[in-house]
């Protein structure tokens, strides 16, 4: 502070003389003593001495506590007590005082105590400032909802990708050398997974095509009399290149 001219400290203090003749700065912010001589300049309130001493029990950075008349005060921490005062300040941290009131005269240490619980309630935990609905989070939840499957078990918004591999990607009919036609359950199953699925859906639609094509070069590739000795009974046959065994239908 030694670089504050005395000129200039004087000037400050007589500021802070009228702001303490305004009216609601003329009573402690918290306890409404009369005649407060201290004050918080970041919170920007003037105070009497027991509720000075409570708020350097905050931290500083919570409340940063000064005397008006025994400490030299810079021209930013003027402005910020200017620009807040007691009664914008309370209308803030404490809009409802009713509910919320000042701890009543009781005998000094009790009242020391109750006085600290007070201010950290209505500056630390800001336990009495209103609350403003949440509005992007009942947005949020109300999409989330939207989104959430049915009391049917049916997801509520199928992925349009999915719908076309449904209603596309089905096998032949049931014929010789091909595979039967899915369970007409199978777009239920398939709606209720993931969408996933139809990247799932595509390869088995691939893989399914090229176990058709072999099975279809060996029925071209089979003498006639031995596909006559076959034909009274199902023939299994196993993909060399992919491992899988399947079953014609006769």
């Amino acid at each position: 502070m030694s670089s504050i001219s005395k000129a200039s400290a004087d000037r400050q203090k007589r500021v802070l003389t009228e702001l303490l003749a305004q009216p609601g700065n003329n009573a402690c912010a918290d306890c409404q003593s009369p005649a407060p001589r201290w004050a918080s300049w970041n919170i920007g309130i003037f105070l009497c001495v027991q509720c000075a001493t409570a708020h350097r029990k905050l931290g500083s950075h919570i409340s940063k506590v000064k005397s008006v008349t025994l400490d030299t005060w810079t021209k930013e921490q003027v402005e910020s007590v200017r620009n807040m005062g007691n009664t914008k300040a309370n209308a803030l941290y404490n809009p409802d005082p009713l509910r919320n009131p000042p701890p009543t005269n009781m005998e000094d240490g009790e009242r020391d105590s109750e006085i600290e619980t007070y201010i950290r309630n209505k500056y630390q935990y800001k336990a009495f400032m209103k609350r403003e609905p949440a509005k992007e989070k009942s947005s949020s939840s109300s999409v989330s909802r939207s989104d959430a499957p049915s009391s049917s078990g049916s997801s509520a918004r199928r992925p349009p990708d999915l719908d076309i591999v449904v209603r596309t990607n089905r096998a032949p009919s049931s014929k010789a050398g091909t595979f039967p036609r899915p369970d007409p359950n199978m777009r239920e199953a398939i709606e209720a997974v993931s969408p996933s699925a139809s990247t799932f859906l595509s390869e088995m639609q691939s893989h399914t095509r090229e176990l058709q094509m072999g099975n279809r070069d060996r029925a071209r590739s089979t003498p006639p009399n031995a596909a006559a000795s076959k034909s009274s009974r199902p023939s299994t046959a196993t993909d060399g290149n992919k491992g899988f065994e399947f079953t014609s239908v006769g």
